[in-house]
């Protein structure tokens, strides 16, 4: 698809083609290629005067300095999205900049307004009636109450995450809720749980060969076995 672009001289195409490479590189755990793929994608949208296609790049570049523990240009690509997505009133990518800052900040420690982010991302997404991400966010909140130790609600949130996704058949998305639901079960020190969710969540990423997330769970499922 990248090159039948090039050789059509479709510069937009190119840019989504660029786009979408870069995702998949975030899933292979390659953030390097990643970044590299977002960057050449906002070149060519600002050279098209691409507004639209620069959201989506700063959101995945954002989601890409994430994964690489890279707060500060994770933060600054949301907030350059979210300026772009305003501009051009695209509302569900707004919404998914809602949601990747609730999660930077929970990884950052802060909790302060991971509810706030998470009830503006999931008004979005019940209007245009979006439930895979309104899924996500369920994912996101059982987070959120993880931490506060709410631990009824939390598991509620995974469960309902957990429902939709496999209701709508997204491999990754599920993986994702049953890792988080591992963590959940190990911070109440409920290891037959924690190993169970952890070893569903580890069979969904080996089969999408997301090896970052492979690594992950791999280390928490070690460290219940030395414990």
């Amino acid at each position: 698809a990248l090159e039948t672009a090039q050789r059509a001289g479709d510069q937009r195409t190119v840019a989504n083609t660029l786009n979408g490479m870069a995702i998949l590189a975030t899933i292979r755990g390659d953030f390097s290629q990643a970044v590299e793929r977002c960057q050449e994608s906002l070149t060519l949208c600002r050279e098209t005067v691409n507004r639209i296609g620069m959201a989506r790049a700063y959101h995945n570049l954002g989601m890409a300095h994430a994964d690489r523990k890279d707060w500060a240009s994770a933060m600054e690509c949301f907030e350059k999205g979210f300026e772009d997505a305003q501009a051009e009133g695209l509302l569900n990518v707004m919404a998914n900049i809602h949601l990747s800052r609730a999660e930077l900040l929970l990884e950052l420690g802060d909790s302060s307004m991971v509810a706030l982010c998470c009830a503006r991302a999931l008004d979005i997404y019940r209007k245009t009636e979006n439930r895979l991400c309104e899924a996500d966010t369920y994912r996101v909140l059982g987070r959120l109450f993880t931490v506060r130790k709410q631990w009824a609600t939390a598991a509620s949130l995974f469960r309902d995450s957990l429902n939709l996704n496999e209701q709508y058949g997204k491999p990754l998305n599920v993986a994702e809720v049953h890792r988080d639901m591992g963590k959940m079960h190990l911070a109440r020190g409920l290891r037959t749980e924690a190993r169970s969710s952890l070893q569903a969540a580890l069979s969904g990423f080996e089969k999408l060969g997301a090896k970052g997330d492979v690594i992950e769970v791999q280390r928490l499922v070690e460290s219940l076995d030395r414990s």
